[in-house]
């Protein structure tokens, strides 16, 4: 499956986006790596965001946004990771490993949107 926004974009296989008041941002797979584009709405600039450590193969297949502040995103994987960043990508923290949620006081306050 492949998306093109305007043209602008060549031809990738996504697997998931979400939009936000002023973006869109959608994960991709590029040389069987995971990548995620936050690309303005208005403009069409893109940004290309970090993408925390995921096993082999392994690929984003849910992206949610908080529309409060769209700096936060979640992601989770093919393998039943979950992580979620506050900072546009800059760091992540993990919420679950395989399907297994790290359920500890840290991980759950980091799991409520502001």
């Amino acid at each position: 499956m492949g998306i093109r926004l305007n043209g602008l974009l060549e031809k990738i296989n996504t697997t998931t986006f979400a939009f936000q008041e002023k973006f869109i941002v959608f994960a991709a797979v590029e040389n069987d790596k995971p990548i995620l584009i936050k690309q303005s709405l208005d403009t069409k600039q893109e940004e290309v965001l970090s993408v925390p450590t995921l096993d082999e193969k392994d690929h984003i297949m849910y992206m949610a946004s908080n529309p409060k502040n769209e700096k936060e995103i979640v992601i989770a994987t093919m393998n039943g990771d979950i992580f979620m960043t506050k900072n546009n990508g800059e760091s992540w923290t993990r919420i679950a490993s395989k399907g297994k949620i790290n359920f500890n006081k840290r991980h759950a306050e980091a799991c409520l949107f502001a």
